[in-house]
C-alpha cells in the first residue's frame, strides 16, 4: 500500500491553506490568496504530472469565472474536469491494480460530478455530492482497515477524512455547527502539518 508522507514544500503548502481556512469569513480576500497560494504551491510539490496541475488550475479558474458570472466559466470548469479525470486515471489507477485505489478513484469522480452539477444549477448535484462524499469515507475507511501496521499518523488521516467530509456536507447543506466541525478539520490538519515538519526535519539532518 503507498504511504503518504508530506515533503517539505507540500508542508508549506498546506501550511498556506490552513492559514486561508482560518482568515476564512474576516478576510475573505485574503483568505482566498493564502488557499489559493497553498494549493498552488502543495500541487508544484507533489509527485503528479504537468497535465494533472494544468487540469486543476483550469478548472480553479473555471471555478472562479462561474461564481464571478464571467465567460468561458462553463467550459473551463469541465474542460479542467476532464483532464483531471484523464491524466488521475493515468497516474493512479491504470497500472494500480489495488481496489482501494480504484474506490477512491471512483468515488473522487462522483463528488467532482456533484460539484459541477451544483455549479450548474442541476438538482441531481446534490445527490452527488452525497453519494461521492459517503463513497470517499467508506473507501478510506476501507483503505484504513486492510493496512496492518498502523500509527498515529494514519489514525489522523482518517480522521481528516471524516471531519473534511463532514465539513464539505454541513457546508453545502447550510447545517448548524458547520463551524465547529471545520475547526476540529483545521486543528487535525495542524497537528499533520506539524508531524509532517519534524519528521521531515529529522530526515534532513540524518542525510
Amino acid at each position: 500500500m503507498t504511504k503518504t508522507q508530506l515533503n517539505i514544500n507540500q508542508i508549506g503548502g498546506l501550511a498556506f491553506i490552513l492559514i486561508g481556512y482560518l482568515l476564512n469569513g474576516s478576510l475573505t480576500s485574503q483568505s482566498s490568496l493564502f488557499t489559493g497560494l497553498g494549493f498552488l504551491i502543495f500541487l508544484m510539490s507533489s509527485n503528479i504530472s504537468i497535465g494533472m496541475i494544468l487540469s486543476v488550475m483550469v478548472s480553479f479558474i473555471g471555478i472562479v469565472f462561474t461564481i464571478l458570472h464571467y465567460g468561458y466559466g462553463d467550459i473551463l470548469l469541465p474542460a479542467g474536469g476532464i483532464g483531471i479525470i484523464i491524466f488521475s486515471f493515468i497516474q493512479y489507477v491504470y497500472k494500480n491494480k489495488a481496489l482501494d485505489i480504484r474506490l477512491l478513484y471512483v468515488s473522487f469522480l462522483i463528488y467532482m460530478a456533484g460539484i459541477f452539477l451544483l455549479f450548474n444549477k442541476n438538482y441531481l448535484g446534490m445527490v452527488f455530492l452525497l453519494v461521492g462524499l459517503a463513497a470517499i469515507v467508506l473507501s478510506y475507511s476501507y483503505r484504513f482497515y486492510i493496512k496492518s501496521n498502523k500509527n498515529f499518523e494514519d489514525y489522523l488521516k482518517l480522521a481528516l477524512v471524516y471531519t473534511g467530509a463532514f465539513t464539505s456536507l454541513m457546508s453545502f447543506l447550510h447545517l448548524p455547527f458547520a463551524l465547529y466541525v471545520s475547526t476540529l478539520f483545521n486543528i487535525l490538519l495542524f497537528i499533520w502539518i506539524i508531524i509532517s515538519l519534524v519528521r521531515e526535519i529529522k530526515s534532513m539532518r540524518i542525510s
